[in-house]
């Protein structure tokens, strides 16, 4: 009975040791556009929110959005309160970049342009991520669907 006990507490401790460890994860880019075509973003700089007084401060912006009753706004409001980023990564010719990040939330974060004919095209995004949450294919997608709409 001793054994099993300690067995079990050693597989909770790995288990629980395992969720705060770094991974490596990937991520990409892109813009879909009306015309159905995926153009991948290159060059762009991903910053990564990784400490917990970032994550807090990001965190905190959007709840003052909703205490202050922010709609309209509430994406230009939390991106001009983003603190300096922890880590900052570029994409490369397709639209991807790798970055390590802890076994807990975290935000990312890129803006990004384009021109299409004679009309500039920005993108913002200030994305939660937590590894491990979706499986062992663990990606970051920064895509029309997870843009911030800032005026």
């Amino acid at each position: 009975m001793r054994a099993s006990h300690c067995f079990l507490t050693a597989c909770i401790l790995l288990g629980f040791s395992s969720c705060n460890s770094p991974k490596q994860v990937e991520g990409e880019v892109f813009i879909k556009t009306k015309g159905s075509e995926n153009v991948p973003l290159s060059l762009v700089e991903v910053s990564v929110y990784t400490s917990r007084s970032a994550v807090g401060a990001i965190d905190g912006a959007f709840r003052d959005c909703d205490k202050l009753h922010i709609s309209n706004f509430r994406a230009q409001y939390v991106w001009d309160r983003r603190p300096a980023p922890d880590s900052t990564v570029r994409t490369d010719s397709q639209g991807h970049f790798h970055i390590t990040v802890p076994g807990r939330k975290i935000y990312v974060a890129a803006y990004a342009h384009r021109t299409v004919f004679t009309t500039t095209e920005e993108y913002y995004w200030l994305v939660p991520f937590s590894a491990g949450s979706s499986g062992d294919n663990d990606k970051i997608i920064l895509a029309n669907d997870n843009q911030l709409d800032y005026p």
